[in-house]
């Protein structure tokens, strides 16, 4: 009896009264296996999909997120700016004011350096700068501090002098949660 062309190797079978293989058994199983792994791989996504899409749309806590208010002029942000903000992790937006971005760049130099004075160490993660980047960025007082500082730290530092901190009180309110974030992680 010849062997039939095909899928016919495939599978034991057997031969069938009108002398052909009997693989449609095993060909059915195999493709309701298949189906039954892309229906399952769709609907995880599927919930994964809905997951994230819950996650953005419900707040993380029932309190308000504290907000750093807007200004200079909408659009006004450099190419070297959004360089880097980039280089410190940040998406820039192209919608932010130079002055905006340039109250980003500078409280997060900031922090680095606060943090390179209390700890000695540089090298400190996402984890440790970003609760005391956002402790900074929504306190108006801090903030009006750090744009101060940002401009005389720029002057110093076209002049060729070093750019220290100061200890002052802003310094102590920022040292002390620093503290606080360094302890929790």
């Amino acid at each position: 009896m010849p062997l039939q062309r095909g899928l016919a190797h495939i599978g034991a079978g057997h031969a069938t009264p009108r002398g052909r293989r009997e693989v449609v058994l095993t060909e059915n199983l195999v493709l309701a296996i298949i189906v039954a792994l892309m229906v399952w791989a769709m609907m995880r996504h599927w919930r994964m999909v809905q997951a994230r899409r819950a996650m953005r749309t419900r707040p993380a806590s029932t309190e308000p997120r504290p907000t750093m208010p807007r200004f200079g002029t909408p659009g006004t942000i450099t190419s070297e700016q959004i360089q880097l903000l980039k280089r410190n992790l940040f998406d820039a937006d192209r919608g932010w004011s130079f002055e905006e971005a340039a109250l980003i760049l500078d409280a997060t130099a900031y922090a680095k350096a606060l943090l390179a004075a209390e700890t000695g160490r540089r090298d400190h993660d996402i984890d440790v700068l970003n609760p005391i980047f956002t402790f900074i960025m929504t306190d108006p007082d801090l903030r009006a501090y750090i744009i101060e500082w940002g401009r005389n730290r720029a002057r110093r530092l076209i002049s060729g002098q070093d750019a220290q901190l100061r200890r002052n009180e802003h310094y102590a309110r920022v040292a002390a949660h620093a503290q606080s974030v360094l302890n929790r992680t």
